[in-house]
């Protein structure tokens, strides 16, 4: 009668016939404690790749991660955890960072062109002066998150309420902002706020100082799609905000509604002004000149004498206007 062998395992004698089986198992799970993330992401974006499409249900946990300076263009992050990770000067150019948790994360001077944050926790990120141009914030969770400095030229930010958002000096050159809140967001800066280019409607900068603000270009108007009613965007507003040395010159500003802004010395040569509301606003040195200003509300407003004048050869209500000294600044 032939004669099982038998080993030794934890104390425990085991037939060889087990023995297969049970080193398969060991190996198998044994495998899978080994895959640390961190390892496995230095090890280049190629090799981490395969291995989220090898894992897709997995949500990597990078949480305090140090990735100063690594080079992640083209990374699928997807949902996962970088809570904490510090990410200065990293390049994640064109990466996929769609539900990713970043609360936290230090990503100073990062490039990050491109990439996708899509529904991504960034609460009290870090950006400033990183490239983020091109990048899609679009229902992201961007509450008290810091940008200044930050390039922001083209980047889709569209509905983003940006509650204590810090974001002065950044760049939002030809950003699609349309529908976001900024009333609590911090834009003021020595150079100015900067949206030439910008598609703004809808957008809320009430009590915000937007003080020699580059909207240059800037669509702020008015929007009606010609569908329904709903599908109408209102234009701009900026109540009772302080807009003085602002340019806004070649704007699109159809029913913007700046009613108690203050716009002294503000630039709207060749402006679209139609319909816009301008009551209890502060107006005066303004640039005019081929300013379209036709069916404006002025009610309220204080104006000096040029701005009177050229709003009354476009035919305006300016019976209940007042006009200010020169120089005059009733705030």
């Amino acid at each position: 009668m032939p004669i099982t062998p038998i080993l030794s395992h934890g104390g425990r004698m085991i037939r060889s016939k087990r023995v297969i089986p049970l080193l398969m198992i060991l190996v198998l799970f044994g495998g899978c404690a080994r895959q640390n993330p961190l390892h496995i992401l230095k090890s280049g974006t190629h090799t981490w790749n395969k291995w989220r499409e090898k894992n897709p249900k997995l949500r990597p946990d990078l949480s305090g991660a140090d990735l100063r300076g690594a080079r992640l263009a083209g990374a699928n992050l997807r949902g996962a955890l970088l809570k904490g990770a510090d990410l200065r000067d990293a390049n994640l150019d064109s990466a996929t960072l769609v539900l990713a948790d970043l609360r936290r994360a230090d990503l100073r001077g990062s490039t990050l062109s491109g990439a996708t944050f899509r529904a991504a926790d960034l609460r009290w990120a870090d950006f400033d002066s990183a490239n983020l141009s091109g990048v899609i914030f679009r229902k992201a969770k961007i509450w008290g998150i810091r940008l200044l400095g930050a390039d922001l030229r083209r980047a889709d930010l569209e509905d983003g309420e940006f509650q204590e958002t810090y974001l002065a000096g950044a760049n939002m050159d030809s950003a699609d902002l349309v529908g976001s809140d900024l009333r609590n967001a911090h834009l003021s800066s020595t150079g100015g706020a900067r949206f030439r280019g910008a598609r703004l409607q809808g957008v809320l900068f009430d009590g915000n100082n937007l003080s020699g603000a580059d909207f240059r270009g800037a669509d702020l108007g008015n929007e009606d799609t010609g569908v329904t009613h709903g599908d109408a965007i209102d234009g701009a507003r900026f109540w009772k905000t302080t807009v003085m040395n602002a340019d806004f010159t070649g704007a699109r500003m159809v029913k913007t509604d700046l009613r108690e802004a203050d716009l002294m010395n503000a630039n709207f040569d060749s402006a679209d002004m139609h319909r816009a509301v301008l009551q209890r606003a502060n107006l005066g040195h303004n640039g005019l000149s081929g300013t379209r200003l036709d069916s404006i509300d002025l009610t309220g407003a204080s104006l000096d004498k040029a701005f009177y004048d050229y709003a009354k050869k476009q035919r305006n209500d300016l019976r209940h206007t007042t006009i200010a000294e020169a120089g005059e600044n009733k705030k």
